[in-house]
């Protein structure tokens, strides 16, 4: 396809489409497009919505670390929870070693190291 060509495939693009020449979305085309409105998961996965209570504290900087990474909150934590279930799921001794490895990293905080002591 020439640059000619193609220019002239996308032009009809480039105008507004007239409302009467739409129709109603299909079942499965409005479910796909609500879910991708909500940011839901994957086609054919199934989420849950939970309630979690998180000290306000801890919440704000979470909201600054989500900020800067550019990724929804729910993302950051599901995807925490991902990696305490694989890590639950080693042989004890790679855990206690990754264990190792997170603690002598140099974080003090109490609460942190009993989260990773109790997988």
């Amino acid at each position: 396809m020439t640059p000619v060509e193609r220019d002239a495939a996308v032009k009809q693009y480039e105008r507004a489409i007239a409302f009467g020449k739409t129709k109603p979305l299909s079942g499965k085309t409005k479910q796909l497009w609500e879910s991708s409105r909500r940011g839901g998961p994957k086609v054919g996965c199934r989420a849950d919505r939970v309630l979690l209570s998180v000290e306000g504290g801890l919440l704000e900087k979470v909201d600054q670390f989500v900020e800067r990474r550019g990724i929804p909150r729910s993302k950051l934590i599901v995807s925490l929870l991902d990696l305490v279930t694989r890590l639950a799921a080693l042989p004890q001794e790679q855990q206690a070693r990754i264990k190792h490895q997170i603690l002598a990293s140099g974080i003090k905080d109490r609460a942190f190291s009993a989260a990773v002591d109790s997988v």
